[in-house]
């Protein structure tokens, strides 16, 4: 999930697991982390710590940033400190510092997108010569892979972005249509021509992948390879905006927030569609520490709802700054 106001520097946090004191009981919980919030009104990234139906928001420092990525696994957090030409890497994973190329890319990089379980991240840099390069998150010490000047020219433009896992593969969505980045043989292939609001998203540790367009929603099994398409069922629903899209763990579902109708949608290939009404305009989602559980956010603090998908059913789990997440309730 990414908020941003204006073009500022990259600073590249750590975030360890949440360990948090009933103070009531003296019982001590550890690793109970769901993960993390940015509320752009202020600036300042909270750590939301409990139980996923009743979980606090803890602000473990007042700093102000201006725009914060957030990866799936909540334990790396970019953000741009305005007014500061600070590059810092901190590390990544229980304190293992990024270094050489993979620091430098990560933190000049204009424009970060990490693959869905935080394992692999893009960083693309434009400028006079684009270039583009992946990351592996779970071994930082790895030599980047830098993209051939084709793909990185792709990357720079594209408006739609994700990565797989496995740091192979990279769907990008331009004016043209949905491309698929061959990041091991530097190839490009064009999946299909653009439609209307266009988004895409890899499926965890899968070549599979979710596009979602004003008036359809489809799953592409094998992108880049098979290439095999199955059409998802949205009823009657036409997408005003879409915000953003997530695939469901296990990839039955794709998860989309419409921005302009103030809901969020979950569709699968039979059935009717999961719909959940918002009471605020949403901006952004991104995977929480739980199965299935995937905060959405506005432009304030009050505007934050964690939806939880379950066996065909909705249930939402709303916050409020400074008070716990209340008891969630079920779509009929």
């Amino acid at each position: 999930m990414i908020i941003h106001s204006r073009p500022v520097i990259f600073l590249m946090l750590i975030v360890a697991s949440g360990v948090s004191r009933a103070q009531s009981t003296g019982i001590e919980f550890k690793n109970l982390s769901l993960g993390y919030s940015f509320n752009p009104a202020n600036g300042e990234i909270s750590e939301l710590v409990g139980l996923k139906d009743a979980a606090t928001a803890i602000t473990r420092q007042r700093e102000s940033y201006s725009e914060v990525t957030i990866s799936p696994s909540n334990d790396v957090i970019f953000a741009r400190h305005e007014g500061s030409a600070v590059r810092q890497a901190l590390g990544v994973r229980g304190g293992r510092a990024l270094s050489g190329s993979s620091a430098r890319s990560l933190t000049k990089a204009e424009r970060i997108a990490f693959s869905p379980k935080g394992r692999s991240a893009l960083a693309v840099r434009g400028g006079a010569s684009a270039v583009a390069s992946i990351i592996n998150l779970e071994s930082p010490g790895e030599k980047e892979v830098v993209l051939a000047s084709l793909l990185a020219d792709i990357a720079v433009g594209a408006e739609s972005l994700s990565v797989r896992d496995d740091g192979q593969g990279i769907l990008a969505v331009n004016l043209t249509g949905l491309y698929f980045l061959d990041t091991k043989r530097g190839e490009t292939s064009l999946l299909a021509s653009r439609c209307e609001g266009m988004k895409v998203q890899y499926v965890q540790d899968s070549p599979d992948a979710f596009v979602a367009c004003s008036d359809r929603v489809q799953k592409i099994e094998d992108a880049g390879g098979r290439n095999s398409v199955v059409n998802l069922s949205l009823g009657n629903i036409t997408l005003t905006e879409i915000t953003d899209l997530r695939a469901s763990d296990g990839g039955t579902y794709a998860i989309i927030v419409d921005g302009k109708a103030s809901r969020v949608i979950a569709a699968k290939e039979f059935g009717e569609p999961l719909v959940e009404g918002l009471d605020f305009a949403p901006t952004g989602m991104h995977h929480l520490n739980s199965s299935n559980l995937f905060l959405i956010q506005g432009r304030s603090s009050d505007e934050l709802v964690a939806v939880e998908l379950l066996d065909h059913t909705f249930r939402l789990i709303r916050y409020k700054a400074g008070d716990t997440f209340v008891a969630p309730r079920a779509q009929d």
